[in-house]
């Protein structure tokens, strides 16, 4: 009996290897098979195989070698076609130059301009006389600003408009400026529009020079090389995952990339090489070599579809005087579920799958990031929209430190970033919204967090070490970042500029600051750029008069512009409110035409505000442009605890439940109090006159 249970037993073991040596077989068949149809698709299949299979991993003798060759036939996948051997497949039309159109300039009409008739606002609220004439003086300043899908150049002075173009709500970067070359003097920027799929050459005075149609939307920032002093190249990734290689002065395809990968966003160049690195949009990164025109290497990042928050960066590289260096780095930026992560890569990146650096102290935050992180040769910043700074420093030529270490010190398990709610006001510490790592000056690190623009500085304490603090305590409260910082340092002046969003006033501003100054002097200048209705427009006698969505009142006069179809004009005669709208504001007209009452409600229902607005007011006769203070007679209602509205001017309160009405427009003489079964009707008076 033991002997046939001995012998029953190893039989059971050998039809176990047996079975086991089959599905290893089968498996290994299959990947095989995932040999004829080589690419990304093949690559991700056979990991999950590996990963789900009968091995031991990925290093299994068996599974190595196939892994191996299906790595190098994705990199060999990456084909580079040449402009002069195009050929059209079909009737689909290449990618190439178009008409240029949409621009405009302000004083004139131009050729090929966008004909929907459009009124640029761009008020001033604000302006520093003293430091605008010292900005009047500088040369070669370029300020840009994009709001709602419009690109608008702005005099560096002032802030005032010098021209626009429609680029598309959906394109999110400013333009590139193009390096000054022999062919390219004056310089130019390069503007691309995710909306249209195009990019445009237009030199600093608002001529469009070429367009050309990239046949699939851009959502990343060109790399601009110039290999020789006369010629400047451009490689623009687009969705549909190709690489154009374009010559800038003429807009030229030289040829492109097929990556055969969705690219969802810019590249990055290598210094001193010709590689450069483009993240698809999930799992991987491409290593171009622009030189050879082929791809050198892939990198398995394993990044997830749209994880990535920006274009890579890499790191590191520095060199001594006695010719040493340090090794260079690639950084992903990505989310992960509500948190971001860095992933650091050593260079150059080598065949087959290569792991991330693993680090002592994990360069993570909270929340999302939404631009790419700052760094120069020795630091490393980025900043969550949970008002969380990553401050991290890179290792430098004759140290023992991590390739990247946290710049302040922190406790075993300890967060490794910082908490900047401490330093925030308490009625936004809690708000949640885009930020940014406008500038950094030596020590001193400006950011722009929940709506907040704050000076800190890395200080020296004997006793505890580095330490993070604010020594400006102004707050500016600007709104959120709709694009990056701007940065120009002058013989006299350190300027920042910035275009921010507020959250309460759903404005858009573009202001300027000169960081060398302290306190409120800082404030160079600031313009709000453009207005975003609420409701339709009030006609009145020879003006129009609208509302927007913060309760701003803006008028402007037809009669004093001329016939071009985009032209600068409009004044603020009531600006927005400064408190939380609960509901849009409602704008009544007076029965004579002459007037209107704009009501709003704030406060969590509270507050109620009644602005009188007349045509024949004293000042408005003006045609200025900016805020025309004293216009608008305003009248504040503190309607206590527990009120609601129900419509522009009928306030309901229940004895026990609060409820909506449509609006009772009844204009009366005086404050009534109605009884409506259990509930009260205030009515107030809006004057006719």
């Amino acid at each position: 009996e033991e002997a046939r249970a001995s012998l029953g037993q190893k039989l059971s073991a050998q039809r176990s290897r047996i079975a086991e040596r089959q599905r290893k077989d089968a498996a290994v068949a299959e990947l095989r098979q995932l040999e004829q149809h080589p690419g990304v698709e093949a690559v991700k299949q056979a990991l999950a195989l590996v990963a789900s299979g009968p091995f031991t991993g990925e290093a299994d003798a068996v599974v190595k070698p196939i892994l191996d060759r299906l790595y190098e036939l994705h990199r060999q996948s990456v084909q580079w076609v040449d402009a002069r051997d195009w050929e059209v497949a079909g009737n689909r039309r290449p990618p190439g130059l178009i008409p240029p159109a949409g621009w405009r300039v302000p004083g004139g009409p131009r050729q090929g301009q966008d004909r929907v008739p459009t009124i640029l606002f761009d008020a001033l609220l604000a302006e520093n006389r003293l430091k605008t004439q010292q900005l009047a003086s500088q040369r070669g300043l370029v300020t840009l600003a994009l709001a709602r899908g419009v690109l608008y150049k702005l005099n560096p002075a002032d802030g005032a408009i010098q021209w626009a173009r429609r680029v598309g709500i959906d394109t999110t970067q400013l333009p590139v400026l193009l390096p000054r070359t022999r062919a390219n003097p004056e310089g130019r920027l390069l503007v691309t529009s995710a909306d249209s799929a195009t990019i445009t050459a237009v030199d600093l005075e608002g001529t469009p020079l070429w367009t050309y149609h990239l046949g699939s939307p851009a959502r990343g920032r060109p790399v601009i090389l110039s290999p020789r002093p006369e010629v400047a190249v451009a490689y623009v990734a687009t969705y549909e995952g190709k690489v154009h290689e374009i010559e800038l002065a003429q807009g030229r395809l030289l040829g492109y990339f097929d990556l055969n990968h969705r690219l969802s966003a810019g590249g990055v160049h290598e210094p001193g090489t010709s590689r450069l690195y483009f993240p698809a949009d999930d799992f991987c990164v491409y290593v171009l070599d622009v030189a050879k025109h082929s791809c050198e290497a892939v990198l398995y990042s394993r990044h997830k579809a749209g994880s990535l928050r920006g274009e890579p960066l890499i790191i590191g590289g520095s060199r001594s005087r006695d010719g040493r260096s340090t090794t260079s780095y690639l950084v992903l930026n990505h989310t992960d579920l509500d948190r971001t992560d860095l992933k650091v890569f050593t260079l150059p990146i080598k065949a087959g799958e290569v792991g991330a650096v693993k680090l002592d102290a994990l360069p993570s935050t909270p929340g999302w990031t939404w631009f790419t992180p700052y760094h120069d040769s020795d630091k490393l910043l980025w900043l969550s929209d949970e008002g969380r700074l990553g401050l991290f420093g890179i290792r430098q030529v004759g140290t023992n430190d991590a390739e990247l270490f946290p710049l302040l010190p922190v406790g075993k398990n300890m967060p490794t970033d910082i908490d900047l709610t401490r330093f925030l006001s308490r009625q936004t510490a809690l708000d949640r919204c885009r930020a940014l790592v406008a500038t950094v000056q030596g020590d001193e690190i400006w950011v722009l967090a929940s709506e907040q623009l704050h000076a800190l500085q890395v200080r020296l304490n004997r006793a505890s070490g580095p330490e993070l603090t604010s020594p400006w305590r102004h707050l500016e409260r600007l709104g959120a970042p709709l694009h990056e910082a701007q940065s120009h340092q002058t013989r006299d002046l350190q300027i920042l500029t910035l275009v921010t969003q507020t959250r309460e006033r759903k404005t858009c501003l573009a202001t300027t600051f000169d960081l060398d100054e302290p306190g409120l002097d800082r404030l160079v200048w600031q313009r709000q750029l453009g207005v975003a209705c609420q409701g339709d427009p009030v006609v009145l006698e020879g003006e129009v008069v609208a509302g927007d969505q913060g309760g701003g009142l803006y008028r402007f006069v037809p009669e004093k512009f001329s016939d071009a179809p985009w032209q600068v004009g409009g004044q603020i005669v009531g600006l927005p409110s400064e408190r939380r709208l609960i509901q849009p504001a409602q704008i009544v007209p007076d029965p004579d035409g002459k007037g209107l009452t704009q009501v709003f409600l704030t406060d969590r229902g509270r507050r109620l505000t009644l602005r009188r607005y007349h045509s024949d007011m004293a000042g408005v006769a003006e045609t200025g442009q900016g805020v025309q203070r004293g216009v608008v007679s305003e009248e504040t209602v503190d309607l206590g605890e527990g009120q609601v509205v129900a419509g522009p001017v009928a306030l309901i309160q229940l004895r026990q439940v609060f409820w909506m009405r449509p609006a009772l427009l009844v204009p009366v003489r005086s404050t009534a109090e109605v009884e409506a079964g259990n509930a009260k009707l205030l009515r107030f008076d809006l004057p006719l006159t």
